[in-house]
């Protein structure tokens, strides 16, 4: 997974969503995934890595619903930081 950073004058949220299940959970019980067409980084809850069908069936719905924001919106680039020969799904 990734490793972030805030500016020194952001705190942590306390609670972030799921990208999964959508459910508000606290930070601690997150682990950290992919950015999404926002560019804001998304998590996950920890208990998913029990059931991993349900952890990668989860990121990619939101993988998908985020390329199609982004070609709702007009944009066809990618994410942020994908590479070229990475692309998955366009």
């Amino acid at each position: 997974m990734a490793i972030i950073q805030l500016p020194s004058h952001e705190s942590l949220p306390e609670t972030v969503a799921c990208a999964v299940c959508d459910k508000d959970i606290p930070l601690e019980r997150a682990t950290i995934g992919m950015p999404g067409a926002d560019n804001i980084q998304r998590f996950a809850c920890n208990g998913h890595f029990w059931n991993g069908h349900q952890l990668i069936n989860g990121w990619v719905d939101f993988l998908v619903r985020q390329r199609f924001e982004l070609l709702a919106r007009g944009i066809d680039n990618g994410f942020a930081g994908e590479e070229e020969y990475a692309r998955a799904l366009r």
